[in-house]
Order: structure tokens, then sequence, then C-alpha cells
């Protein structure tokens, strides 16, 4: 009798162990996913605290489609609200654009050194060239899209704490997945985009995997 209790308090707690580690691992599993989805996001912060800036942040789209508009500038800027970047050092922003899309790896020497370059631009109506200062780069954000970027962290904070409750329901792990690609997302649209950012290869990969991808 003191045997057979013996055995079966064993196989219990061999059943507890089997759970607890079970349940260890899908937390291991959600926080590697969730960190793998982070990853782009905070590459991209990384590689904009490196890359020179000119003090200005722009847009792809607005307000046209396909043309690299500035849409905030600094006052320390050589560049304002509204310009239209046509090249950078000698070279159409256009074909940068696609060796940058082409090739991701390719870096640009001109865009990732310091020191004053050559902006062509076109503002209020008329083609100019202008020496554009550069500053060291800085991971600093505009925070236009603030709102965004608060819900996404508190829903990720939702997440994560269901997660430390429950990892093993699939619902739970739904949530905080799709908390992960959504501050990952709104990071990048929290951050906006610099001219460097645009045309660099790897920089401007990161910013298509995080937007497409993820999104």
């Amino acid at each position: 009798m003191p045997l057979a209790f013996l055995n079966r308090f064993a196989d219990n707690d061999i059943t507890v162990n089997d759970l607890t580690s079970s349940r260890l691992r899908s937390t291991a599993i959600i926080w590697l996913a969730g960190s793998l989805i982070w990853l782009p996001a905070v590459a991209f912060l990384m590689l904009r605290a490196v890359l020179p800036w000119d003090g200005a942040w722009v847009s792809l789209i607005a307000p046209r489609p396909g043309q690299i508009t500035v849409i905030r500038a600094t006052p320390s800027s050589a560049l304002l609200e509204g310009d239209v970047i046509e090249a950078v050092a000698g070279g159409a922003a256009v074909e940068i654009l696609r060796n940058a899309t082409l090739k991701p790896l390719t870096v640009d020497r001109a865009l990732a050194t310091e020191g004053p370059i050559i902006y062509r631009l076109t503002r209020d109506g008329r083609q100019i060239e202008v020496v554009v200062p550069r500053q060291p780069g800085r991971p600093l954000l505009p925070l236009r899209r603030w709102g965004i970027l608060l819900f996404s962290l508190v829903f990720q904070l939702v997440g994560a704490f269901l997660v430390l409750r429950k990892p093993g329901d699939v619902t739970v792990r739904a949530v905080f997945l799709t908390a992960a690609c959504l501050l990952s997302y709104s990071t990048l649209r929290a951050a906006e985009l610099q001219v460097s950012e645009i045309l660099f290869g790897p920089s401007w990969w990161l910013y298509l995997l995080v937007s497409v991808g993820v999104n």
C-alpha cells in the first residue's frame, strides 16, 4: 500500500512538472515570436541613430505619391516644409531610391558619411540647389502620430499581462502577436522617414518589411 501511494505521488509529480515545463516553453515561444516582430523596428531606430540627418522628415505619399516631399523640418535645417527632393549628391533621388529597393545591402557613402551635402529640390515652383549641413543621427521621433503609438503600447502591455497569466491560450497568443505587430508598425509611423533612410538600402528595407510584412 505505501509503495502504491508513493508511485501514484511520483506520477502526479511528473505530471505537474511536465505541465510547468510545457507552460514555460509556451511562454518562451510566444515572447520569442513577439521579439522577432519588434526587431525590425528596433533595428530601424538603431540605424537612425548612426545615419547623418538633414533635420527634416519626408513622405513618399503626401501630398503627392511618388515624390520625396518634406513634411516637417527643424529650425536648424536648410530644408523647408513643402520642398520636393529631386536629387542628392548629384544623383537623382528616384534613381537612388530604385537602387536602394533593388539592392537592400547597398550603402551609398555620400548618404552614410557626415558633412554637408548638395540637394537639388523644387521650392515654390523653382528648382534650386541647396548645401545642406547634416547633424549626427539620433533616434528622434517627431510624434505627430503619438495617439496610435500610445494605443499600441497599452495594447502590448495588456497582451503581455495575458500571456503571463495564460500562455497556452490560443486567443491570448493572437492578442499578444497582434499587439506586437501594431506596436512595431506604429513605432515607424510615429518615427516618420528621413531622406537618408529612404535612399539607404538597409533602412529602406526595414521600413518596407514592417510597413508591408508586419502590417
